[in-house]
């Protein structure tokens, strides 16, 4: 079951780091012609965290283990600190997407920004320089981790805020029905985002290595798990931003009828 996860989950995260690049470049594109900051914003960030990051730091990872027993800083560890580079990155220009669409004028959004880099970026690299890149995560991992884990779930919040305010909006007429739903979606994105990085990580909560006795079932699940997950939201992610013909056709029948 193990050898039929791991490639279930290697797939999933291939298919996942390829389309949230694709999506993210698409943004990105849409920035330069429109000259809006939130695409750009988000464009890198999706590319960046779940791209370019994820797919990098994975194949880093994958081949490290692969590899054996190698000198410190080889090529698969230089990879890993890219990946984690790109996707510390990302997960910055995500937040800063948030405080632009959501909280513009917020006193406390802004500052929580720079809290929250500081918080991830000291973590990591205190993670970092105490051998994290090999090993059991640990002390500044999971101080990284606590703006890594948290940040989906406030994007999560304000779209459902938002997708409700938008909804009463809707009902006078005053609302786009295609805004309004891609609010909702993108929420429900950010929660399948936000369970994929809480799942890949439960047997490091736990503490159950897969060579321990229920480590390799555990692992198995989790992995089937966050592959799902990891579908799941680069799926959402195109159906929010690029929505096809019998979607958006789906959305103006619910609202005429």
């Amino acid at each position: 079951m193990m050898a039929l996860a791991g490639s279930v989950y290697l797939l999933a995260t291939a298919i996942f780091s390829i389309g949230a690049t694709i999506i993210g470049l698409k943004l990105i594109l849409l920035s330069r012609r429109t000259g809006l900051l939130p695409e750009r914003l988000l464009g890198f960030g999706l590319m960046l965290t779940a791209g370019v990051g994820y797919g990098v730091m994975m194949i880093g990872i994958v081949g490290t283990r692969a590899a054996g027993p190698m000198e410190p800083w080889s090529i698969w560890e230089q990879l890993t600190l890219v990946g984690w580079i790109a996707h510390n990155a990302g997960v910055v220009c995500l937040l800063c997407f948030v405080v632009t669409v959501f909280r513009p004028d917020s006193t406390w959004a802004k500052p929580l920004i720079g809290v929250s880099s500081a918080v991830l970026w000291g973590g990591w690299l205190h993670y970092v320089l105490t051998g994290g890149l090999v090993g059991v995560p640990h002390g500044g991992y999971w101080v990284a981790f606590s703006v890594i884990g948290t940040y989906p779930i406030w994007t999560a919040f304000e779209c459902f805020r938002y997708h409700g305010l938008m909804k009463r909006r809707l009902a006078l007429g005053l609302a786009d029905p295609h805004v309004t739903n891609r609010f909702y979606l993108w929420g429900v994105a950010s929660i399948f985002a936000a369970a994929s990085i809480w799942i890949v990580n439960i047997p490091t909560f736990v503490g159950v290595a897969p060579e321990q006795p229920g480590g390799a079932e555990l692992s198995a699940v989790t992995m089937l798990g966050t592959a799902f997950c990891g579908l799941a939201t680069v799926s959402l992610y195109w159906l929010t931003f690029f929505p096809p013909t019998w979607y958006r056709k789906r959305i103006e029948a619910r609202v005429s009828s």
